[in-house]
């Protein structure tokens, strides 16, 4: 009666689901109130509403919505974000097939799993412009960029030789629906 007819509730991240995931570890929420997508969907369908699930892409959030050591095994197998300084960050790196289809497989979940229109991606980033020299992405970049890399991460490093090449490469592959070719 407001002139709303869609929801887009924030309901999962790399890090933490509000439903019971097979995929992502649940929401210490759904243990102490329930399955919330099935209320979402619940009440939102009573309300004519459409129903998108909201869900961030690469990152855990650690210390807020989910426990702080959930992005350890991520951490500890080396599937994070590499900053220029050659530190792990706390987002999953979209160079790894790996970690797309984590991804992948949590959206293709809760659509499967409920009544859905749609989802919204957020956070397609990454952490900086600092980031993402792991090791991970000098293969698929050469495979991209047809040109060889001498030194990783030197030559795409602000002042390396294939610095605006690879500037390139990290839009298309944050961009593209296919980027496990890359």
């Amino acid at each position: 009666k407001h002139g709303f007819n869609t929801v887009i509730p924030n309901v999962l991240w790399s890090g933490v689901a509000y439903y019971p995931s097979d995929i992502v570890p649940p929401s210490s929420v759904v243990a102490q109130d329930g399955d919330q997508m099935k209320w979402i969907v619940k009440y939102g369908r009573e309300s004519n509403m459409k129903i998108h699930a909201w869900k961030v892409m690469f990152q855990f959030a650690e210390n807020w919505l989910a426990p702080g050591d959930v992005v350890d095994p991520y951490i500890q197998s080396h599937r994070m974000q590499v900053d220029d300084k050659g530190q792990q960050t706390k987002a999953l790196t979209p160079c790894l097939a790996e970690n797309v289809e984590y991804e992948v497989k949590a959206l293709e979940e809760v659509a499967s799993k409920y009544d859905i229109d749609g989802v919204h991606l957020d956070y397609i980033r990454f952490l900086g412009v600092n980031v993402d020299y792991h090791p991970g992405c000098q293969k698929p970049f050469e495979k991209w960029s047809q040109k060889k890399v001498g030194a990783w991460p030197k030559d795409v490093l602000k002042g390396g030789s294939l610095y605006s090449d690879y500037e390139n490469f990290k839009i298309e592959l944050i961009k593209s629906e296919k980027n496990t070719r890359l």
